[in-house]
């Protein structure tokens, strides 16, 4: 069965080709659609194609020869290829492109002034760059392409129905990029003498740090370093959320600019015995299951997918409103059968095994569809 992935790039995508190329039956093309060098993904293993190109009746030709287009992610350009190329199409959600649809509102407080400035700013762009090709497609737009699409995987399989309610044509296939499973090892776990609070995981207004901030203030955190690693997402959110950080005199924060590579960044946060992440939608899975493996605190927003995730699978976690409530819950570290616990639970969703099994089921399905519409045709 041949497969075409139109995939973004960005470090998520490396994952998905690995397990997809792994898999036996499945003959996958890897296409990006931009006019620009790739920056995270090796030439050599991705074609790519301007998105002028895509116009062209060649590349109509082109998707025929499949016998499904995979797209990660609903970007402008993805959207306007489905909608223009009649084709099967399966939608790998990457959160972003689907939040909307499962929970609007997402901000809280200072975050929702901040977005309603970068929404503006979007909504100005365009206007004045009409036919300019943007990450962020029009709700009509994403509609459209929506309605065309036949199978939708979103990150976490409870965030299908929000959708589903919205799309009804849209049928689930279960998969996501959850697979930790060559980062996760027997030694990882917190330093011996952890005692940092990780905040949020990049300068997106969507992780509402200050609200955690303000109830932070209010406590006896002198003795704590409280780092917010800002050195991805929104430029604007960012010089704002820095102007706004004067006012925590009291606080001692460690702001992360740059780049750290991955076991870098294990290694910094293994000094986090305290993991909060306040946001409203599904997002920093990564940093979430990472801290409950190393045996952190992981404080979440209760309205956050992933606290029911978790706490439905038996994960041992707290929610953000239990700080207020009970100040001494952020003191102490989990006894070692809850640390235990959870990471049964990371390695029951992350494992490797488990997200081949995924890989090999959808493609399985998607075969089965194929055998189906040519025995229908005949």
């Amino acid at each position: 069965m041949k497969l075409l992935h139109l995939a973004t790039d960005d470090k998520f995508t490396h994952a998905a080709f690995d397990n997809f190329n792994k898999q036996a039956g499945a003959d996958c093309t890897w296409l990006v659609v931009t006019s620009n060098e790739l920056e995270y993904l090796k030439a050599e293993d991705f074609e790519t194609i301007s998105f002028n190109n895509t116009k062209l009746k060649e590349f109509k030709d082109y998707l025929s020869r499949f016998d499904f287009v995979i797209v990660h992610s609903l970007s402008e350009v993805h959207c306007k290829i489905i909608i223009d190329n009649p084709h099967r199409y399966v939608w790998i959600g990457m959160g972003y492109d689907y939040y909307g649809y499962v929970e609007r509102d997402i901000h809280i407080g200072f975050s929702k002034k901040v977005n309603f400035l970068e929404v503006g700013l979007k909504r100005a762009i365009r206007s004045i760059f009409k036919n300019a090709n943007f990450d962020f497609p029009s709700e009509n737009l994403k509609s459209e392409a929506i309605s065309k699409v036949m199978f939708f995987a979103p990150v976490l399989p409870n965030e299908f129905f929000p959708v589903k309610k919205i799309f009804n044509n849209l049928e689930y296939i279960e998969w996501n990029y959850g697979s930790l499973a060559k980062s996760l090892t027997d030694d990882m776990g917190l330093k011996e003498g952890a005692n940092s609070i990780l905040l949020g995981n990049s300068s997106d207004s969507s992780n509402n740090h200050v609200q955690v901030l303000d109830t932070l203030s209010e406590l006896n955190m002198s003795d704590r370093r409280i780092v917010l690693p800002l050195n991805y997402g929104s430029k604007v959110y960012k010089k704002l959320f820095l102007r706004k950080l004067r006012r925590y005199q009291t606080l001692n924060l460690d702001v992360l600019n740059d780049f750290m590579p991955k076991d870098q960044y294990f290694e910094y946060i293994s000094g986090c015995d305290v993991v909060i992440m306040n946001h409203v939608r599904q997002q920093a899975g990564a940093n979430i299951a990472i801290a409950l493996f190393m045996g952190a605190k992981v404080f979440l927003n209760r309205k956050s997918p992933f606290y029911d995730f978790y706490t439905n699978k038996g994960a041992i976690l707290f929610s953000i409103e239990e700080i207020s409530k009970s100040p001494e819950i952020i003191k102490g570290r989990l006894c070692q059968d809850d640390v235990r616990r959870n990471r049964e639970v990371v390695l029951s969703v992350s494992s490797q095994e488990n997200t081949d099994r995924k890989t090999a089921g959808l493609i399985e399905c998607l075969r089965s569809t194929v055998a189906e519409s040519k025995s229908e045709a005949i």
